[in-house]
Order: C-alpha cells, then sequence, then structure tokens
C-alpha cells in the first residue's frame, strides 16, 4: 500500500491529515498543489479536476495490484475504516 497526500500550505484540514497519519504510523508521501510548474503536480491537478474534486487534502491509496482509491476532504472516521487493517496494533 502506498499513500500519497495532496495538500496546499496553510490548508487547516491538509494539517489535520498530516497529524493523523503520523498518528497512525501511516506511511504518506506529502504532494503540494502550490507548487507551479512541477509536471507531476500539473498533471494531478488536471486528473482532479476532471474528477470533479475541487477540495482538499486529496488522498490517493495504491494497492500492490495497481489499483487506487480517491478521497476527497479529511474525513478521520471513514480513513479508521480504511485504515484498519494496516495500522500497526501499537498505533491504535
Amino acid at each position: 500500500m502506498e499513500v500519497e497526500l495532496y495538500t496546499k500550505k496553510d490548508c487547516k484540514y491538509c494539517g489535520k491529515a498530516k497529524e493523523y497519519f503520523k498518528k497512525k504510523k501511516i506511511d504518506f508521501k506529502e504532494i503540494d498543489l502550490s507548487v507551479g510548474g512541477n509536471p507531476e503536480v500539473i498533471r494531478m491537478k488536471k486528473k482532479f479536476k476532471e474528477m470533479g474534486i475541487t477540495t482538499l487534502p486529496i488522498t490517493v491509496i495504491k494497492d500492490a495490484s495497481g489499483g487506487e482509491l480517491v478521497f476527497p476532504e479529511f474525513d478521520e472516521e471513514k480513513f479508521n475504516q480504511v485504515f484498519e487493517c494496516y495500522v500497526p496494533k501499537s498505533a491504535k
């Protein structure tokens, strides 16, 4: 499982998402969407716009088979359900 967290500076909910992943000891890669000129950022912004996603943070969870789940916004209750089987027992 790979977790990517798309954020912007000064985003209150982005900060809450980062705190959640750190507290649960879930490794994640943070991608700042406010960084201009980066081809990967431009590509992802376009993808999210096409998906109709306009809020941050955006969490993308990729599994080993190449599938992915995309979650707009931060919803702790939903994440608890999604990550229940991935979180180490010591972090619960």
